[in-house]
């Protein structure tokens, strides 16, 4: 059966698609809903553990997610989109050489098959507050979940349940032109042009080296 993506662009590295995962921190979750494929969008932590990494990730108790996870532990897959864009052929030196070149879209993203349980109700505070701490230090902020009352915290966590997500298989993809290794130079300068998103898909070209 051919890989795909093909080799080129995928990785099982486990600690590679973790890195995509903790730089986007956001996800898509895909899952069986009475035998109907179903998503829903929920942020994550990564944590190591003695028995190796976990996904963490907390969600409203009305999510479709956390009646299924109320049965019994869930299996589903975790994506997180680092970033995407559409690559022209009018950036290729080729296209002048002979013409030979198509558009493309480039992109980068990490996948996990989990399996998913619901976190005891004492775990939930403890689990807030590091997620807290993560995405508060992703934007350079000090907000903590100290600093909201007792009794306001204690009200909204009886709305929401934590989750977590024990790691089966993991992949990570990055697709950067690099079946074109002459043109990268081009392709960068392209995505370094382009609108917010795709400037981010610039970033990456760095960290593939």
């Amino acid at each position: 059966m051919p890989i795909y993506p093909p080799k080129l662009f995928h990785s099982d590295d486990l600690g590679d698609a973790l890195a995509i995962a903790e730089a986007v921190r956001f996800a898509n979750v895909f899952f069986q809903q009475a035998e109907v494929p179903t998503v829903v969008f929920l942020p994550f932590i990564t944590a190591q553990e003695d028995s190796g990494p976990y996904l963490y990730a907390h969600l409203l108790r009305s999510n479709p997610l956390f009646a299924e996870a109320r049965q019994g532990p869930v299996t589903a897959r975790v994506v997180f989109n680092a970033a995407d864009g559409y690559l022209s052929p009018s950036v290729y030196d080729e296209k002048k050489a002979s013409g030979k070149v198509v558009p493309t879209w480039n992109y980068v993203a990490s996948q996990f098959l989990v399996q998913i349980e619901i976190i005891p109700d004492d775990a939930l505070e403890p689990l807030l507050a590091r997620q807290v701490a993560a995405f508060e230090g992703d934007v350079g902020s000090d907000w903590e979940l100290s600093d909201a009352p007792d009794d306001y915290v204690a009200g909204l966590k009886k709305m929401i349940a934590g989750l977590r997500c024990r790691i089966i298989e993991a992949h990570a993809h990055k697709k950067l032109s690099q079946n074109r290794t002459a043109e990268l130079g081009n392709v960068e300068a392209w995505f370094e042009r382009q609108s917010t998103d795709r400037r981010r898909l610039a970033d990456w070209f760095e960290r593939v080296g």
